[in-house]
C-alpha cells in the first residue's frame, strides 16, 4: 500500500485521516497481480482545497506555470515547504531530515 501526498500533514493529521476516513472506506475486493499495490492520494478529490494544496506543497514550477495559464482568474498560492519526512532505515534507525529539491524530481 502507497500513501500519496501526505508532506503536507502533520503525523496526528494523518493517522487521524487514515484511521477515520481512508482505512474505513468500504472497496471492491479485486485480484491483484504480483506486482500490484494500492494507492491512497490523500488529495485525490480535487477538490477546490485539494488543487490549493497541491500547488502550494507538490506541483513543481512548469506544472504551477501552466495551472495559472489555464485557470488566470483562481486563487494562485505561494509555494511552502514540506513538513519534515523521515527516512526509516532497517531495523530500528530513523533519521529525520527536511526534504530537499532533488528528491521533488524523481
Amino acid at each position: 500500500m502507497f500513501i500519496d501526498q501526505t508532506d503536507h500533514l502533520s503525523d496526528r493529521e494523518l493517522y487521524t485521516h487514515l484511521w477515520t476516513n481512508s482505512l474505513r472506506e468500504e472497496t471492491k475486493a479485486m485480484p491483484l497481480a504480483a506486482n500490484a499495490a494500492y494507492h491512497i492520494e490523500m488529495l485525490g478529490g480535487w477538490s477546490e482545497e485539494d488543487t490549493q494544496l497541491y500547488l502550494k506543497y507538490y506541483a513543481d514550477e512548469d506544472w504551477r506555470r501552466q495551472w495559472h495559464k489555464d485557470w488566470p482568474d483562481d486563487p494562485f498560492p505561494n509555494t511552502k515547504t514540506r513538513l519534515m519526512i523521515a527516512t526509516v532505515g532497517y531495523p530500528s534507525r530513523i533519521t529525520i531530515r527536511p526534504l530537499t529539491k532533488s528528491l521533488t524530481k524523481a
